[in-house]
């Protein structure tokens, strides 16, 4: 059995692909920045064709349009927000899947499709209650809708509520501590699913995370 009130130590391997990946991200921001700036003071006028006109509040409108240019590095990038990421821990209190249906214009799907989504309710040690989606599957995902609703229902249960969760700061997928032994493991890196014996993942070769009692095993 886990240690309820203990967060696993990450990998030393995944602490340096967390500060590649912050690295590259504000390099990133802080270049298409530059160049959005550049554009601006070399063909502003031409982008953004409105005529000065203090009367009319044109100015204004000029500037509303420079500012939400310059919003765009920030939105592809995720800088800043992903610098102010933090880690947390907490106890899944409820697992639920949501259906509904969804549209798409592939013209293999001319009607709506059954979508459902695994969605974890976890309550952090601070009290704050987090629903964060697991998983996502829809008809396209598979072949018919009964292999859809058997596939959804198939990773219900490998969470349990009680079982603890772990976020760790840079990534987006979560770390659980299971109360009882499974025999699988999600990466944290890119959310796939490992056998519990496995060090690295098989689908993005990143180090994962042991479990308590993987040890024992």
């Amino acid at each position: 059995m886990c240690k309820n009130n203990f967060r696993p130590p990450l990998p030393l391997s995944l602490k340096r692909k967390r500060k590649q990946r912050i690295i590259i991200r504000s390099v990133v921001c802080f270049l298409l920045l530059a160049s959005f700036i550049f554009i601006i003071i070399m063909w502003g006028n031409k982008l953004f064709p409105i005529t000065f006109d203090y009367r009319k509040g044109y100015t204004g409108l000029r500037i509303l349009f420079y500012v939400l240019f310059l919003c765009v590095p920030f939105l592809v990038t995720g800088i800043p927000l992903k610098l102010i990421d933090k880690s947390w821990s907490g106890t899944i209190t409820s697992i639920t899947v949501v259906e509904k249906l969804a549209t798409t214009d592939n013209p293999k799907y001319i009607y709506p499709f059954p979508k459902q989504d695994l969605i974890l309710t976890i309550q952090n040690d601070q009290g704050k209650e987090i629903k964060h989606t697991v998983l996502s599957l829809s008809e396209r995902n598979h072949r018919n809708v009964t292999d859809n609703i058997g596939k959804i229902h198939y990773h219900t249960h490998e969470f349990c509520v009680g079982d603890r969760v772990h976020k760790y700061y840079g990534y987006k997928h979560l770390f659980v501590s299971y109360q009882k032994t499974h025999k699988t493991k999600y990466c944290i890196s890119c959310g796939s699913k490992n056998n519990l014996t496995e060090i690295k993942c098989w689908y993005c070769s990143s180090e994962l995370i042991l479990q308590d009692h993987q040890e024992e095993l």
